[in-house]
Parts: structure tokens; C-alpha cells; sequence
């Protein structure tokens, strides 16, 4: 039983609650704390990565003349896979008509 003691303290098991259990019984808390360990890692990651966005966007900023390089005087939310695919799609069909226009003025309708 002294194996399992540490490892049931580490995910929250009370030292009084602990020899009321079985190790079968322990596997559930087990779970539970692997679940938010993975999930908090998640969470830091995607913290990181932001983080990351946001000193692309200061560098790229102080280093462009571009106005459309500003940068963000709002906090940048995390999108959801249908907003982001929204967005990407708009870029693709205005670069597409884009490009259609400039073939248009180059080689005439037709």
C-alpha cells in the first residue's frame, strides 16, 4: 500500500480518505488527474501560442509602414474552426476576384 500513498496524495486523495479505498477504487481519481494535467497543458499551450501572435503582430508592426500592419488595439479571441474557416475562405475569394480583375485589365474580357 505504500506505493499508492504518494501517488494518491499527488492527485488529491485525502490521507484519510485513502484507506477507504481499494486501488481499483483509486484508478477513477487517477483518470481524473491525467485529464487535468492534460487539459491545463492544453490551456498553457494555446497561452503560449497566443502569446507568440502577439509578438508576430508587435515585430511586424514596428517594422512595416503598411496601415493594415497596425497593431491589435484589441485582445485577439480564439476562433472557433467554422470562424476561421470563414475567415480564410473570404481572403481565398477576394484574392481569386482579385486576380480575376487583374487578368481582365491585362488580356481584356474575353
Amino acid at each position: 500500500m505504500s506505493e499508492y500513498l504518494p501517488r494518491a496524495l499527488l492527485v488529491g486523495v485525502s490521507y484519510s480518505d485513502f484507506w477507504g479505498l481499494t486501488p481499483r477504487k483509486l484508478e477513477p481519481f487517477y483518470k481524473s488527474f491525467q485529464e487535468r494535467q492534460k487539459a491545463e497543458a492544453d490551456r498553457d499551450n494555446q497561452k503560449a501560442w497566443l502569446n507568440g501572435v502577439y509578438v508576430f503582430k508587435a515585430i511586424v508592426a514596428a517594422l512595416s509602414s503598411k496601415q493594415s500592419n497596425r497593431y491589435p488595439t484589441s485582445p485577439i479571441h480564439d476562433e472557433t474552426d467554422e470562424e476561421r474557416f470563414n475567415r480564410i475562405r473570404q481572403k481565398m475569394e477576394a484574392m481569386v476576384t482579385k486576380t480575376k480583375k487583374q487578368e481582365v485589365k491585362e488580356h481584356g474580357a474575353g
